[in-house]
């Protein structure tokens, strides 16, 4: 349907623009700019109705892995590895398995969507100029609000031992002043194999 709706105003635009510029000496000048609003309500509508296309392609994980950079991160979503994150909420269904990379990696926030689709872009930049890096990072620091906003009302997640110890008190990581990324618990996020495996 969103296919047929761009097609339809690309069709009615070139028809259009060219019923205006044939004809340009023997239109009035009222029809003129009749024309010309025309054409830009239309080119505004087929911007926005493949921007929007375009968008939620975006949050797919096969858009996300099909960059030849992007393949041990998929590759990481099968391995079995018990300590790695991206592994067990993949295989046990955590995530919704359509758009795993984005559920974790867009902050719920106002403008997290926003500034997880600007980032997207910023992926393809380097990937079609060729300036992508060996090794993969993050633009900014990964925010573990993204953990806590699914994690803070599981019951798994609160009756579980390890997150009530002295050392690292649930308020604490709920409140986000303790790491579960960086206080040896959850370090490994993807689990990458060999190409031998």
């Amino acid at each position: 349907m969103q296919t047929f709706f761009i097609i339809f105003i690309i069709v009615i635009n070139a028809v259009l623009t060219r019923v205006l510029f044939t004809n340009w000496q023997k239109i009035r000048l009222s029809q003129k700019g009749i024309f010309l609003a025309a054409i830009m309500l239309i080119s505004s509508l087929f911007f926005v109705g493949s921007s929007t296309v375009s968008f939620n392609n975006m949050k797919k994980r096969n858009f996300c892995i099909s960059c030849h950079e992007m393949q041990p991160y998929e590759k990481s979503l099968h391995v079995d590895h018990d300590d790695s994150l991206v592994s067990k909420h993949w295989q046990n269904n955590y995530v919704p398995k359509e758009n795993a990379c984005y559920s974790c990696h867009t902050e719920y926030s106002m403008f997290g969507g926003i500034d997880a689709k600007i980032g997207g872009i910023k992926h393809m930049f380097v990937h079609y100029t060729g300036t992508a890096p060996e090794k993969l990072k993050l633009y900014k620091k990964y925010s573990e609000v993204n953990c806590r906003h699914c994690h803070s009302t599981s019951k798994k997640f609160l009756d579980k031992r390890a997150h009530n110890r002295k050392k690292h008190p649930l308020k604490t990581i709920l409140s986000g002043k303790s790491s579960c990324l960086t206080t040896n618990c959850h370090d490994v996020v993807h689990a990458f194999k060999s190409d031998e495996d």
